[in-house]
């Protein structure tokens, strides 16, 4: 599958199936919270989250959910029906079946998006020595996102930026750029890089095309988990009440090793019981 259509001349993205998708989501951890702005970008690199969710208990609901149908292989619509009946009974939908509908697919292309997105990436670095380059795209239709009706963020300065693979931009930025955006990237040769008058955008221009796009609201997954930690910490201890401990960043990720660990050693466990059952005909 791929999700974006690259422009003539360009190398067109790499595809990435279920298994990575999936391998993206089982690294997050469903969190409740009540807008999207509640989380900070690095936040959204390591949790699993919809708006409007704090004070219910409906994340473990939408993240397992999902997790399942990208197992299967499924689609969209095999998501909304696995957890629209769920959510309407818990209370969370509400309105008429069209808004409903809407809602789901949300996060089920948000989510989508963001696993293709650390997909891509992995397999961009597994092949930067022959396509050193990255070369920034938008639809170049009047759906970019841009002001007035988004008065935060001009997707327009996306388009054309050309830089290293490993230059840190594309630490703070990687599509998609928000909710829905259709920005992507491309790799680039170094004969296809010399096809471009401008060549590499310059530090002057890419400060100001970065001013014009306004804040990141998801993590890049070129911005590795450990500096995600450490920057989610810090924003943690800048909110802090005058007293109260500072958190570790070490000793957070120590702490989420080792649950990890756990988790894994109960799943062998249970593989192992449900084999010696079968073995044995128990609760046959």
């Amino acid at each position: 599958m791929t999700l974006f259509r690259a422009p003539a001349g360009n190398l067109l993205p790499l595809q990435v199936g279920a298994a990575d998708i999936e391998e993206w989501l089982l690294a997050k951890e469903p969190q409740a919270i009540g807008s999207y702005r509640d989380l900070a970008p690095q936040e959204y690199g390591r949790a699993f989250t919809a708006a409007q969710t704090a004070g219910t208990d409906i994340a473990d609901d939408l993240y397992f959910a999902l997790v399942d149908v990208v197992g299967r292989s499924g689609t969209e619509e095999d998501f909304s029906k696995l957890v629209t009946p769920i959510l309407k009974q818990k209370g969370w939908l509400k309105g008429d079946d069209g808004s409903i509908a809407t809602r789901v697919a949300l996060i089920y292309d948000t989510n989508l998006r963001l696993g293709r997105a650390a997909g891509r990436w992995s397999r961009y670095q597994s092949t930067k020595a022959a396509f050193p380059y990255l070369r920034a795209f938008t639809a170049e239709d009047d759906r970019v996102r841009h002001p007035p009706k988004s008065p935060h963020s001009d997707h327009r300065a996306w388009d054309g930026i050309i830089l290293p693979i490993d230059h840190d931009f594309w630490t703070r930025w990687f599509p998609p750029l928000g909710f829905r955006c259709r920005c992507g990237v491309v790799q680039m040769t170094r004969s296809q890089l010399a096809r471009y008058k401008d060549g590499i955008t310059s530090d002057e221009e890419l400060a100001d095309r970065e001013a014009r796009l306004g804040e990141p609201v998801f993590a890049s997954p070129a911005l590795p988990f450990g500096q995600q930690l450490v920057d989610a910490v810090a924003g943690t201890n800048q909110s802090l009440m005058p007293g109260m401990r500072p958190v570790d960043p070490a000793a957070t990720y120590q702490r989420g090793q080792q649950a990890w660990n756990a988790e894994l050693a109960a799943q062998a466990l249970d593989q192992v019981t449900a084999a010696i059952a079968k073995l044995f005909g128990i609760g046959a």
